[in-house]
């Protein structure tokens, strides 16, 4: 009966491999010293090279005379940020935010009327839009705060991000009001609606979904 294979350990394995690098560097050192040797050298050409014909890369001269070239400072990261939000705003409101609030209310509200059942479906459904949105939100506050810091940019992105959320809140008060017919939920949606409304700039809000200047 043949005896059972063993499985190598990893600290075995690892023996071998150095033992083979080490077998192969001494057979081929001679070749691997020359291409380190060359690609040194080809290196520090193209740095000279930069240096002696002032080079350029995305219009920044290599003005200190380094071979670095700085990339120049630009906000296109920024304005994918953004254009990305307008794209999801666009998608899930139909670019019209307050209308959009607007039509899901009167919808929430004739759906409650005929079954409550039916009412928490549409909105479970409304809420996951939102969700999606606001996800959007928090992802571009992440990158614009990690590229530049708590500058405009980022304040702008943030201050969409709340008035998103605003219409979360609205939402979640239909939610918590359906369970007691009671409380004055027109009312309540009204606040929502306008503390959404207000904001320094029209943007977001006047059907075009522009970046709010």
């Amino acid at each position: 009966m043949p005896w059972a294979k063993v499985p190598k350990s990893v600290a075995t394995k690892r023996k071998e491999n150095r033992e083979k690098s080490a077998r192969h560097y001494a057979r081929h050192r001679d070749d691997i010293l020359a291409r380190k040797k060359a690609a040194r050298e080809q290196k520090a050409k193209q740095a000279d090279g930069n240096r002696s014909d002032g080079r350029t890369r995305g219009g920044v001269k290599d003005s200190a005379g380094t071979g670095h070239m700085q990339a120049p400072h630009s906000s296109r990261g920024i304005e994918s940020q953004e254009r990305r939000l307008q794209n999801a705003l666009t998608k899930h409101t139909e670019g019209d935010p307050v209308s959009f609030l607007d039509r899901l209310y009167h919808r929430y509200i004739s759906h409650r009327v005929t079954a409550l059942l039916e009412a928490r479906q549409v909105l479970e459904s409304a809420e996951s839009q939102i969700n999606t949105l606001i996800k959007y939100c928090y992802e571009a506050e992440a990158e614009v705060l990690q590229r530049r810091g708590a500058n405009e940019e980022y304040r702008r992105v943030q201050s969409f991000s709340k008035r998103v959320k605003c219409i979360l809140d609205c939402i979640v008060d239909m939610e918590m009001f359906a369970l007691d017919p009671d409380e004055d939920l027109e009312r309540a949606y009204l606040e929502r609606r306008l503390q959404f409304q207000k904001t320094p700039t029209q943007g977001w809000l006047n059907g075009t979904v522009s970046i709010p200047e």
